[in-house]
């Protein structure tokens, strides 16, 4: 398969004449090689004669153009199977009055391949050399970078919004424990008030018994005060009962062994004869007033 780019090339320089230099004579092919110092070194590899094709007819031209592409081609290839590998060949175009070439045309040939190198020129393909490893190590690096950036990106992105809503859902779990708090703190501080008032009312309830009763205590005494005379029996204590007892026992003459032993003092003889005196009084008014209740007679209409 011709390669077209240099079958275009050939045909626009033997067809299009300059006016300032004439037709197109002469194509020199040229082998194009890196340098050890990075350099490019061109070998000339074959000269082509134009001449012959500008003075054929014009129904002949097409088969000489064809045939001068063909050569320049296979010319390329036999000096790449000879080297081996992949190679660069440059075409300048020279024309009649002109020294120096004023076009070129630059192609790649692999060795081995009877077609030409236009694809692997054309799409970048390097040569199974150093150079050629170096830039396709460079691509599959670049792309291999470029995916691995791609993936961080994507989960640098996917992190952060997991981040994100994690600390939503962190600001209401805060937002909502807060409320929580405040809520016991509210039943607590109702829990003390009802406590409290619990409280004031027992203590009211038990100072109001116990105003009723020493109320219940004093009135009879209140009563026999007003009437001047004992009409109701007063309560007594415990502590009452037993020095009343304690004195009904005492006899006559305990009482006078009692007051002449000198084991009391004067004070106290006198205090104890007086706790006695007005126990056995009040006692002796009680049997007094109630012989005098059972010794009133009853009238008919109830009253005594």
């Amino acid at each position: 398969m011709a390669n077209t780019k240099l079958s275009s090339w050939v045909r626009q320089q033997i067809l299009m004449e300059r006016e300032d230099a004439g037709p197109c004579v002469k194509m020199i092919l040229r082998h194009v090689s890196q340098t050890g110092d990075g350099t490019a070194k061109q070998n000339e590899v074959h000269t082509f004669d134009c001449r012959p094709i500008i003075a054929a007819t014009d129904d002949k031209k097409d088969t000489f153009l064809d045939g001068l592409t063909d050569e320049i081609e296979a010319k390329a290839h036999d000096d790449a199977e000879a080297m081996g590998g992949h190679h660069r060949y440059v075409v300048y175009a020279y024309y009649k009055g002109q020294n120096k070439p004023l076009g070129r045309c630059v192609f790649s040939v692999d060795a081995g391949s009877d077609e030409d190198d236009e694809s692997n020129s054309l799409s970048g393909t390097e040569p199974a050399t150093t150079k050629g490893l170096m830039a396709q190590m460079m691509r599959h690096n670049e792309a291999m970078m470029r995916s691995t950036v791609m993936v961080s990106q994507s989960l640098m992105n996917t992190m952060r919004a997991a981040m994100e809503q994690a600390q939503s859902h962190n600001e209401k779990l805060m937002a909502d424990k807060m409320q929580t708090f405040d809520l016991i703190e509210q039943l607590q501080s109702r829990r003390q008030e009802r406590e409290l008032a619990a409280r004031q009312a027992e203590f009211s309830e038990k100072i109001k018994e116990e105003a009723f009763q020493k109320m219940m205590l004093l009135a009879p005494s209140v009563a026999n005060r007003i009437m001047g005379k004992k009409m109701l029996p007063e309560p007594t204590t415990p502590m009452e009962e037993t020095l009343k007892g304690l004195a009904a026992s005492f006899t006559q003459e305990q009482m006078e062994q009692l007051a002449n032993s000198g084991l009391l003092k004067p004070e106290q003889l006198i205090a104890v004869l007086n706790l006695f005196q007005g126990v056995m009084t009040d006692a002796k008014e009680t049997k007094q007033a109630e012989g005098e209740q059972t010794a009133r007679p009853f009238n008919g209409s109830g009253h005594a």
